[in-house]
């Protein structure tokens, strides 16, 4: 027997949800992953943009992954699909870094350039969300 009309509208809206938050879901970990990739100090050789120069190991250490402002996961071994497990569409996912000088790495000084690997992740929002929606896009 053939599904009324509207039950095939209740069946596509339901997929929809469902698929709506694996996306947000994927989307979020694609851009927390890339703005967290490691490379080596400036001094030892690292300095490219987009990437977290450890030298210490305390500015990796200050990550902090947040559901509408209740932090989830802090610390370098940080598992951020863990943390944004309990995500919905339409709840604010936070990802960063505590540390006191996170911001003038990122941004830079007058005495060194900025290594934007926030910013460039988050530039990357878009193009994660259409990865994402393609693969569930059943």
């Amino acid at each position: 027997m053939a599904k009324s009309f509207v039950a095939q509208i209740e069946g596509w809206s339901d997929k929809a949800m469902r698929n709506s938050g694996l996306v947000l879901k994927d989307a979020a970990q694609d851009v927390i992953e890339q703005m967290t990739e490691t490379q080596p100090s400036a001094a030892e050789g690292g300095g490219q943009e987009g990437y977290v120069p450890v030298d210490t190991g305390l500015l990796i250490g200050s990550q902090v992954a947040a559901i509408n402002g209740t932090v989830r996961d802090r610390g370098a071994d940080i598992e951020y699909s863990l943390a944004i497990a309990s995500a919905k569409p339409g709840d604010t996912i936070l990802a960063g870094f505590t540390a006191d000088y996170a911001v003038y790495v990122e941004n830079g000084t007058s005495r060194f350039r900025g290594r934007y690997f926030m910013r460039n992740a988050a530039l990357g929002w878009r193009a994660a969300v259409r990865r994402s929606a393609a693969k569930f896009k059943d």
